[in-house]
């Protein structure tokens, strides 16, 4: 949460993407966790969802995406991804 209150206003954004089956639960995730950044859920299954399309074997993952929309980096700490808003 750190990281996003430092560069939200800097060309950077984080979207969380759940795959949560109870949509209550969910929510009360995203107010007990004060999440401020932009939350998705995907009730989809098989090849609809986020998940499959992606590849994701295990959670969470999270990817550093650049403005171009390539894929600079998979399962990144903090600090890499401040080193790398930093260059």
């Amino acid at each position: 949460m750190k990281l996003y209150s430092k560069y939200q206003n800097k060309n950077f954004e984080i979207v969380s993407v759940s795959v949560d089956e109870d949509e209550n639960k969910w929510h009360k995730a995203i107010k007990k966790d004060k999440l401020t950044w932009s939350q998705l859920i995907d009730f989809n299954t098989a090849e609809e969802s986020v998940a499959y399309r992606w590849q994701i074997k295990a959670i969470p993952i999270n990817y550093l995406i650049n403005a171009k929309g390539e894929i600079i980096a998979v399962n990144v700490d903090s600090d890499f991804i401040a080193k790398y808003l930093n260059q």
